[in-house]
């Protein structure tokens, strides 16, 4: 039987986690023993890892989570408190400041850790691009075969280039979520191209379906059109630019509500502009939701007003119901929205473009849900 370890950060409510999880449904379990190691053991979906999946925590990383996040606050609280022995781990991280990866810090965080007490078929980070992570996978732990896996548009994730092409170069491939953000990588690091390789997130569209059906906290307001956007709520998300664009719809006397599924560091700032805008009666916030699929399945109108993306995993989910759907142009956007007669992408990323798509959605028609394309799980076994 052959061992696969797959790294992430944490099992929260997001598209990265999802599409683990979807992964881990199509491996053929019966020849495969899965592990997973993360940064900490947390999350919204850490209860819907299978019972046959072997969980780890990285030790030296959660322990330093603390200075992982905040090293410069984390230093001078230890050593206000007398602790010396976070110097050499400032040190460390000085270093790698200086050097433009943080190889050396993550040395020192490794260097009295056993890489799990074991040696795999396979090692795969499946949060790449992430300097710890990718590191951990690269050059701590043995393994036969090295993977790493992109979910990001990586000309606007914000990680050494040396760091990157430094763990990358260990790779046997370099799988990509989509065609687009593939030849973006490859751009950025020509040296690596040959190894990557597309592989679309893995969804199932009747588990979706009949996910859909469950009761929900969704609550439709009659009378008004109801736009649902998915999605943690952070800056690169957009969510700001949609209320944004409902208070310019209002403006123009359409009456419609927007449903915010998600939580996140932004979402005080979100409540802020609708109340300031005039339109927090009309802004729905319902937090993390591990099934979206109601909200999705009653919507009127999807939104994704993200900034950036890989290939966002909530816009293939709303591709299973039949509404219009209108998406701002960020990376795989109009790869996934191109077979889509009511799809429509903003002109631009602001707001006004952004209702303006929202104006003329409003008269699209529903249309048979898709029946969402599986990406063929045989180039990733080939390599275990």
């Amino acid at each position: 039987m052959k061992k696969i370890l797959f790294t992430l950060h944490y099992m929260n409510v997001g598209g990265v986690e999802k599409a683990f999880l979807g992964m881990l449904d199509a491996l053929p379990r019966q020849e495969l023993e899965v592990h997973v190691a993360l940064l900490a053991p947390e999350g919204g979906f850490m209860g819907y890892l299978p019972s046959w999946v072997h969980v780890h925590t990285i030790k030296p990383f959660y322990d330093n989570l603390a200075f992982i996040q905040r090293p410069l606050r984390t230093t001078l609280q230890r050593l206000g408190r007398g602790d010396l022995s976070v110097i050499p781990t400032a040190a460390a991280f000085l270093r790698s400041k200086i050097q433009g990866d943080k190889s050396a810090l993550c040395r020192r965080l490794l260097r009295a850790d056993d890489a799990l007490g074991m040696e795999f078929d396979l090692a795969v980070n499946y949060a790449s691009p992430h300097e710890y992570l990718d590191y951990y996978v690269a050059h701590h732990i043995r393994a036969r075969r090295k993977a790493m896996w992109i979910h990001f548009d990586v000309s606007k994730c914000f990680t050494s280039q040396r760091s990157v092409t430094g763990s990358m170069a260990t790779a046997d491939r370099i799988f990509i979520v989509s065609d687009t953000g593939r030849e973006i990588f490859n751009r950025r690091f020509p040296a690596l191209a040959s190894r990557t390789v597309t592989f679309r997130n893995i969804i199932s569209p009747a588990a979706i379906r009949r996910d859909s059906g469950r009761p929900s906290a969704y609550r439709r307001v009659e009378g008004a059109l109801n736009i649902v956007t998915v999605g943690r709520l952070t800056p690169e998300k957009g969510q700001s630019l949609a209320i944004a664009a409902l208070v310019r719809l209002h403006a123009e006397g359409i009456d419609a509500v927007l449903h915010l599924v998600g939580s996140g560091r932004s979402e005080a700032d979100c409540r802020r502009i609708a109340l300031e805008a005039g339109v927090a009666d009309c802004v729905r916030f319902y937090g993390s939701q591990a099934n979206p699929y109601p909200f999705m399945a009653g919507a009127d109108i999807y939104l994704q007003p993200s900034l950036h993306e890989g290939y966002c995993i909530t816009l293939a989910e709303a591709k299973i119901f039949g509404m219009p759907i209108v998406a701002t142009d960020f990376t795989g956007a109009r790869e996934q929205l191109s077979s889509r007669p009511n799809a429509l992408i903003a002109a631009d990323f602001s707001p006004e473009a952004i209702a303006d798509a929202l104006k003329q959605a409003t008269g699209l028609p529903q249309v048979e849900g898709e029946i969402a394309a599986q990406s063929d799980i045989t180039p990733f076994l080939e390599i275990v």
